[in-house]
């Protein structure tokens, strides 16, 4: 369980760490206090209850603007738990990062319909909001397969840093 748990605060590090060199992290202390960092990575990691949040805000910077991408909160519980407990955790904080990055998205579409980019980027977050949907139900139904979970994860882990990257390139243009 503790390899699963590292595993995967591995890959949430791989998608802070490839978007870095572009994009300046905006942090929100879930204690209350908001505050703004120009560092490459910064993770608040705290616990609240039985569960430890790792809370890592996206933002890219377009003609001197702050834009924020997206805002992504995963619990992930803090004592002994079931693997298929921790998963529906990510599966849901995942979907609901695809589904605000297509919110923020989406009122932009009207104004670059000759952008493929955007198109692209949307496409892009549908085929994973759908991928999260089959995703979900293989652990309501089929929960002795959990064994392949780690490998859907990290496919999923693949999936997400393509589509920001992808986000940051068209709102950093």
């Amino acid at each position: 369980m503790g390899l699963f748990i590292k595993t995967f605060l591995f890959y949430l590090a791989t998608i802070a760490l490839s978007v870095a060199a572009s994009v300046n992290l905006d942090v929100q202390s879930l204690a209350g206090d908001v505050s703004s960092f120009n560092k490459e990575v910064y993770y608040y990691d705290g616990s609240i209850g039985n569960y430890t949040l790792i809370d890592a805000g996206f933002t890219t910077v377009h003609n001197g603007t702050q834009k924020a991408i997206a805002d992504t909160i995963i619990l992930v519980p803090s004592g002994p738990s079931e693997l298929h407990e921790i998963v529906q955790l990510i599966g849901q904080s995942l979907r609901s990062y695809i589904v605000r990055l297509m919110d923020d998205l989406k009122p932009k579409k009207s104004d670059f319909a000759s952008n493929d980019l955007l198109g692209s980027v949307i496409s892009r977050l549908e085929v994973m909001k759908n991928d999260f949907q089959a995703f979900e139900k293989v652990l309501i139904e089929k929960p002795s397969e959990e064994e392949s979970l780690p490998h859907m994860i990290e496919a999923a882990f693949d999936s997400i840093n393509s589509a920001v990257i992808t986000a940051i390139d068209f709102l950093a243009n």
